[in-house]
């Protein structure tokens, strides 16, 4: 794996994001975090826009989504909307959330995410074996997980994003 990446994703802490905008404990305030950021990128020479959504995806795992949605929703780009959308389905914006990752098209992460999701023991209900990524169905599911208080769903989704969060800062990196 790159360096850049490495050093990246020391920076995810605090634990798995929540499927919605709840703070948690743990996580990193915005000025530090962006002065971490600012020297990993600086130190790596990433080019401003790989530097943006490495940013906006990391204020967002630290529950920073206003300050993500500010990055994001200026980078015209797959990536940018794939961000973009993350931070309108943890708000929850369902609907927004979909707007976005339609933008995004078939993105290099999905073959990614779905061989991540058939090596799991807990296969999700909308997906199978043999299926794509379906990020729509993926939204579908979180929604349903939250409104019905089912701690499982809730937990498979959780660890279904934090793998989301991880190929996505990977793919920023390495590209």
């Amino acid at each position: 794996m790159g360096a850049e990446f490495q050093d990246f994703l020391q920076l995810l802490t605090g634990g798995s994001p929540a499927l919605a905008s709840e703070a948690r404990s743990g996580t990193q305030a915005g000025e530090p975090l962006n002065g971490s950021i600012a020297v990993i990128t600086t130190r790596h020479r990433l080019e401003p826009q790989r530097s943006d959504l490495v940013r906006s995806l990391l204020l967002l795992w630290h529950d920073h989504l206003d300050e993500s949605h500010a990055i994001s929703q200026n980078i015209s780009t797959p990536d940018g909307s794939y961000v973009h959308g993350l931070v309108h389905r943890r708000e929850p914006d369902y609907g927004n959330a979909k707007y976005w990752f339609q933008r995004v098209g078939h993105h290099p992460i999905f073959p990614l995410l779905t061989r991540v999701m058939q090596e799991s023991d807990a296969l999700p209900p909308f997906t199978n074996r043999q299926a794509d990524w379906d990020p729509f169905a993926f939204i579908d599911f979180c929604e349903k997980a939250r409104a019905g208080h089912d701690s499982q769903a809730v937990k498979l989704a959780v660890h279904i994003q934090e793998s989301e969060f991880r190929l996505l800062l990977k793919h920023f990196c390495e590209r």
